[in-house]
């Protein structure tokens, strides 16, 4: 029985030699209580044509996974980014060598890399700003921007290898595609990357360039994720890069003309005077796709594993293959995680055993024998998803099990650790 959850985490039990533990999540809620979420600002996560990413949350929120957003810094005291920013270190002498490191040398003076750690990270579900789309993972914060949006490509390079040797898996790079030539600084260290397990995803550009066959980011784009822009209404934005070495869209909204709501909003760095603001660019949407590479990746996928199903699952909208999250996690349900008290919590459960679930091969439910009971759940994934269990996906292969719990009342969660 569980009955001291607020004592979490406690170890549950091994099974083949793997821990769990029961905790409460930081912030896995498909409706997350987030201002600028629950009235609709960030559509580029729930809207028409955003991502699907509060389906997508039902299985992965980016537990375990760091990020490196190597960009122009942040503002670590921004509210909505407590506790997921890691610092790191800058380059921005333009000869590759490192110029400070800690918050002091990463201060965003650009108000560029705050934006876009908070599309990647900021938390969710703490009834403020924004909710990020990789809520439980962590970003490192690497500065080669400086206060100009200025990069060089050594700066930038070495940005790569730091951020790998530093335990990133996934690299946003809301930079422009250039470097991108064999044997070149910026090449030879997303090669690096690749070879460490690290997946580079990077910004198409602003200017409309036209990426074709045989150029250099066409031909890196078949090992790495290259991400060009759409608006709310799901076409490509006019000042996107476009073409065959642009393998995946995502919404980095409209400025000119539209009603500012068009673009996305994020955290802002305070010096601005303001907490939060909008912006559009495929640098907004290359860390949409960057936080469903952290999602995929917290399940298990390998790099390569990860940027297959994102690439395999994009849906065709306006002839454009465009991200979405819920379908790359193999989620099918929007799943209440927040405040959901019935039919599961306060009383007994019964469990058929383990699942058999082929066309939804991210859920992993792990076994757990305690006091002679097998549970089969992954709360972030299972025991929400109601239409999940109104499905004939579950195979018994032990007797039923009953179990109650006692004393829920908010969502749990099993991890391995």
């Amino acid at each position: 029985m569980f009955t001291h959850l607020r004592t979490l985490p406690i170890v549950l039990g091994l099974v083949a030699g793997a821990s769990f533990i029961l905790s409460l999540p930081v912030s896995a809620s498909s409706s997350p209580n987030d201002p600028y979420f629950t009235n609709g600002s960030q559509w580029y996560l729930n809207g028409l044509n955003g991502i699907a990413a509060p389906q997508a949350w039902c299985v992965s929120t980016g537990s375990g996974i760091l990020i490196a957003d190597i960009d122009s810094g942040a503002d670590f005291s921004h509210p909505d980014l407590q506790g997921q920013l890691i610092p790191g270190v800058a380059y921005l002498g333009h000869l590759g060598l490192q110029t400070g490191s800690g918050i002091n040398a990463l201060i965003d003076d650009a108000n560029h890399g705050t934006e876009t750690a908070g599309i990647l990270a900021a938390q969710a579900n703490n009834n403020e700003g924004i909710s990020g789309i990789a809520p439980n993972a962590k970003v490192l914060v690497i500065k080669v921007a400086d206060s100009q949006g200025g990069v060089s490509q050594l700066d930038e390079a070495a940005g790569i290898r730091y951020a790998v040797d530093h335990g990133a898996k996934v690299l946003n790079l809301s930079l422009p595609p250039v470097g991108l030539e064999k044997g070149g600084a910026i090449y030879n260290s997303m090669q690096y990357a690749l070879s460490k397990g690290a997946m580079p995803v990077i910004a198409a550009d602003n200017f409309s360039a036209d990426w074709s066959v045989g150029g250099n980011v066409e031909k890196t784009s078949h090992q790495i994720l290259v991400v060009g822009a759409t608006g709310i209404d799901g076409a490509i934005t006019s000042y996107s890069g476009r073409g065959a070495g642009v393998n995946v869209y995502a919404p980095g909204g409209e400025l000119q003309n539209v009603p500012q709501s068009d673009s996305i909003i994020s955290t802002a760095s305070l010096k601005t005077g303001y907490a939060y603001n909008y912006e559009a660019g495929t640098s907004e949407a290359t860390p949409m796709v960057s936080g469903v590479m952290a999602l995929l990746m917290a399940k298990g996928y390998s790099a390569s594993e990860a940027r297959y199903r994102l690439l395999s699952s994009t849906v065709s909208k306006n002839g454009l293959p465009t991200l979405n999250a819920a379908r790359a996690l193999g989620s099918t349900a929007q799943c209440p995680l927040s405040g959901y008290t019935q039919p599961f919590w306060n009383q007994t459960v019964e469990f058929l055993g383990l699942y058999n679930l082929p066309s939804l091969d991210t859920l992993d439910l792990p076994s757990i024998n305690l006091s002679n009971l097998f549970l089969f759940f992954d709360f972030s994934t299972f025991l929400f998803c109601t239409t999940l269990l109104a499905r004939s996906y579950l195979v018994p292969y032990l007797e039923k099990r009953k179990v109650t719990f006692i004393g829920i009342t908010q969502p749990v969660e099993v991890k391995e650790v």
